[in-house]
């Protein structure tokens, strides 16, 4: 994994602190909340990685998988992972900012049908910062149908129109303005870096 040009203190300077942002960290094992929600979701099937591979935002506490996925020093740079990730979870607040906490929440739960649309829209701001990186994003659509198919309990049909959507989405991020309509501070941050 290759480091991006972009530090901890710009990204959180710039793409948070800008918006009043102010994210809490947890290592998922070393939270007994985590630990019983990952318990959960693999006892009933949900996602048996919950714990192990995926990053997750309840309110601006972000759980991480590992220490090793804790946020770095301001002076060190990123790697695209990262900036891939926190970037997606950065469209989590703003979603529920837009929508309203408990809107958000009841609809992330209970609603399949909003529980991709949110995904898509996080998965879309993923792959634009691939796309920035010079990234290959057309593999991007197959890997979220497989994601939310198998770890966010949307039914494959809907996963394929999600999937559908972001290939037309990777098609267009060379329009300059288009790109700035999924986040124009990323946009510009990763502009300013190229």
């Amino acid at each position: 994994m290759f480091k991006t040009n972009v530090t901890w203190g710009e990204f959180r300077k710039e793409l948070l602190e800008s918006h009043n942002i102010k994210f809490k960290y947890v290592v998922k094992s070393e939270s007994a909340i985590q630990r019983f929600i990952g318990w959960f979701m693999a006892f009933f099937g949900i996602n048996k990685t919950y714990m192990t591979e995926f990053y997750t935002i309840i309110g601006n506490t972000i759980a991480v998988p590992s220490r090793d996925a804790l946020p770095g020093e301001d002076d060190e740079f990123m790697t695209d992972k990262e900036l891939r990730t926190y970037s997606h979870e950065r469209v989590h607040i703003f979603q529920r900012r837009r929508d309203g906490a408990i809107k958000f929440y009841l609809r992330y739960a209970f609603s399949a049908k909003w529980r991709a649309k949110y995904e898509e829209e996080a998965y879309g701001t993923s792959m634009f910062v691939d796309w920035k990186l010079g990234a290959d994003v057309y593999a991007w659509p197959y890997h979220v149908l497989e994601t939310l198919d198998e770890n966010y309990r949307i039914k494959r049909k809907l996963a394929k129109e999600v999937g559908g959507r972001l290939i037309e989405l990777a098609n267009h991020f060379e329009m300059s303005n288009f790109v700035r309509d999924i986040d124009e501070d990323l946009a510009a941050l990763m502009d300013s870096k190229a």
